[in-house]
């Protein structure tokens, strides 16, 4: 049997997450010593953009997933996590009724966590837990400049952007999944490769992430 092939490509390993793995443990080391070494005071007027960070990141991160995979799955499960850990860190500022540090007779009292800090860091935990590290490398330090904005700014404590991290790696992990691309995407069909007694050639088509690629196969 010979076959002649065209247009195929191997597939790509699944993206693992590992919660201890080496990678993300500098990016939470720095983060936590930015903070720590925050000014206890700054500015008001010093501008950090955590208000739109906080809305780039997830953004970015729904948009990436669609353009790596041109289908809504991974979007899906972002708006699973993100939205999961916003109801919760909401739910835990009314339990927890933590004062902030600018806080004023007659404010609410809801400093831990911060929903800024929480929605930053699902997003790019979810580009972590979906692809790879290397995606997320970048929404990771922007998710911690978020943070120490919050602190910077005085809207919240150390631990209270720490426990938002962790709130948002908790749901990433219950609701992400790595990304395992289609077999009908990245593999040749089948019935190209199977041995076959009598000659025939089979023209394939099919979309491989939105272009259209043909493949033919002698078998005989």
């Amino acid at each position: 049997m010979s076959s002649l092939l065209m247009a195929t490509r191997p597939a790509k390993n699944p993206a693992s997450f590992s919660w201890a793995g080496w990678k993300i443990f500098p990016v939470f080391l720095a983060m936590v010593l930015a903070l720590a070494l925050a000014p206890a005071r700054l500015s008001a007027e010093t501008f950090y953009g955590d208000d739109y960070l906080m809305v780039l990141i997830p953004a970015y991160a729904a948009g990436y997933s669609y353009y790596k995979e041109r289908q809504f799955n991974g979007i899906l499960r972002l708006g699973l996590s993100l939205g999961t850990t916003q109801l919760a860190s909401e739910g835990l500022k009314r339990i927890t009724n933590k004062k902030r540090p600018n806080w004023k007779e007659g404010d609410a009292k809801r400093s831990f966590p911060s929903g800024h800090a929480a929605a930053a860091f699902s997003g790019a935990m979810f580009l972590h837990a979906r692809y790879s590290f290397k995606e997320a490398a970048v929404p990771y330090l922007l998710a911690a400049w978020t943070a120490y904005g919050r602190v910077a700014r005085d809207k919240h404590h150390v631990e209270d952007v720490i426990g938002s991290a962790a709130l948002s790696g908790l749901f990433t992990f219950v609701f992400v999944r790595p990304y395992e691309p289609s077999s009908d995407d990245l593999e040749m069909p089948a019935n190209l490769i199977e041995e076959r007694r009598k000659f025939q050639m089979v023209p394939q088509f099919y979309f491989d992430r939105g272009d259209l690629a043909a493949t033919f196969g002698f078998d005989f």
